[in-house]
């Protein structure tokens, strides 16, 4: 075995080489009135970071008065994310991977045009070079969707408040119902009980919602208090990529361990925009299909694998117009949580600033009554089939408007080389996160 080594931190350009050796020389001659040797010491220029803000809340079941929206603010996969430096910029954190080997880190991907400026003078490299260099900060919720959490949360409280006085003035109809002939009495005594119900739980709601509003304003509030991560890595946007021709658009972030202590393994929430049989029917448009999706209980669809590219080009399902397809899931900062389908067509894509073009994964919208798949904001989310499978990294969309006709997705299989070639020994859905 080697010295025992002594590393001293301090602050980048505070000390000379001269003091730094008569420092050293002190701390050895200390050491050796205890008979302690054979040690080195070594300076390194470091700061301190120290997490602030609350960590990340746990997903809770539809039984929990905040389930509507609490989503943003917890570890399931489909994080509002922005940079510190833009914070009206938004995009999605798509999925998380352990850095591996010596490492206990664990980093996240995204777009690099969701975390770092590119127009048509500006596609930059960047890396974290670690000790004493300055971080681009990631952090959850830009200024605009935090405010649109605050809003949905005082939207709800105002719902529920307006549930109130009707269940009150049902009470009063029901109440002098039951003084009625003996049918109408039996229906006027059932409705009340419900009704009663009703009204209890709309007011335990709008405590619990009021409170969490107080508690997400206080603790969520300052945009310090929101940092999650800086960035580690992303290369330049690079289009038509050999072999495959993809467009290379990736971004990893280092995330803040103590921020993700709830975290209990690598799903996507499904959220509550979609009733349950309404997710499971739209996984099933025709009778005869197989079996490929299963509503989960608790909402948390797991991810374990890749979809092949085998598959992606050969669907084995059917759409409602008997179409091969993929029926896939994501959830986005702009949209939320949406269906698609992967036909197994390739799009060519042309970039407006370039001019290059580049090969891309194809998604459409479910159909023409279910609004869009995605929308600007959404870039970097994960798409994942019903089996829990991953697709592939949310890019772009194309469309007449600002929403897309067409989504386009960069596939796994790709993306995870061009991750492995800078993280040899990451490993993708860690099952904790430290």
């Amino acid at each position: 075995l080697g010295p025992v080594v002594i590393w001293v931190g301090v602050r980048p350009g505070s000390l000379q080489a001269e003091h730094a050796f008569n420092a050293a020389q002190d701390i050895l001659s200390i050491l050796d009135t205890y008979q302690i040797r054979n040690v080195e010491v070594e300076f390194r220029e470091s700061i301190y970071h120290r997490s602030v803000g609350p960590p990340l809340l746990k997903s809770v079941s539809n039984f929990n008065h905040t389930v509507d929206v609490r989503g943003r603010l917890t570890t399931a996969l489909g994080l509002s994310i922005t940079t510190a430096e833009h914070p009206n910029t938004q995009g999605t954190m798509a999925v998380y991977f352990a850095e591996g080997g010596e490492s206990t880190k664990t980093l996240a991907l995204t777009c690099h045009h969701v975390v770092l400026k590119v127009d048509a003078n500006t596609n930059d490299d960047y890396t974290f070079w670690g000790t004493g260099a300055p971080r681009k900060n990631v952090q959850l919720l830009g200024t605009r969707a935090f405010d649109r959490l605050l809003d949905s949360i005082r939207l709800r409280i105002s719902r529920h408040g307006i549930m109130v006085k009707i269940h009150e003035e049902d009470i009063e109809r029901l109440e002098k119902r039951v003084s009625g002939d003996e049918d109408d009495v039996v229906e006027a005594r059932r409705g009340l009980t419900k009704v009663r119900g009703q009204l209890e739980e709309a007011n335990q709601a709008i405590e619990a919602l009021k409170m969490f509003y107080d508690t997400v304003k206080k603790d969520w509030g300052p945009a310090n208090n929101r940092i999650i991560g800086h960035i580690r890595h992303s290369p330049p946007i690079a289009f038509n990529v050999q072999p495959g021709g993809f467009t290379k658009d990736w971004a990893a972030i280092e995330l803040d361990g103590p921020k993700f202590k709830e975290y209990s393994g690598p799903s996507i929430d499904l959220g509550t925009q979609i009733a349950a049989d309404e997710f499971t029917l739209k996984m099933y448009p025709r009778d005869d299909g197989r079996k490929s999706f299963k509503y989960p209980t608790n909402r948390l669809l797991c991810l374990h694998d890749m979809i092949s590219e085998e598959l992606m080009h050969a669907p084995d399902m059917l759409d409602h117009d008997n179409e091969p397809c993929l029926l896939v899931i994501k959830n986005g900062n702009t949209t939320g949580v949406t269906i698609g389908r992967a036909t197994g067509m390739e799009s060519f894509v042309r970039d407006e600033d370039t001019g290059e073009t580049s090969i891309e994964w194809a998604v459409y919208n479910y159909d023409n009554k279910s609004g869009v798949f995605s929308a600007p904001g959404d870039s970097g989310s994960m798409v994942a089939d019903g089996l829990g499978r991953m697709g592939g990294m949310l890019n772009g969309g194309s469309g007449k408007t600002e929403s897309s006709d067409v989504t386009y997705v960069t596939p796994m299989f790709q993306l995870w080389e061009w991750v492995k070639e800078v993280f040899p020994n990451a490993c993708l859905c860690p099952e904790t996160i430290v």
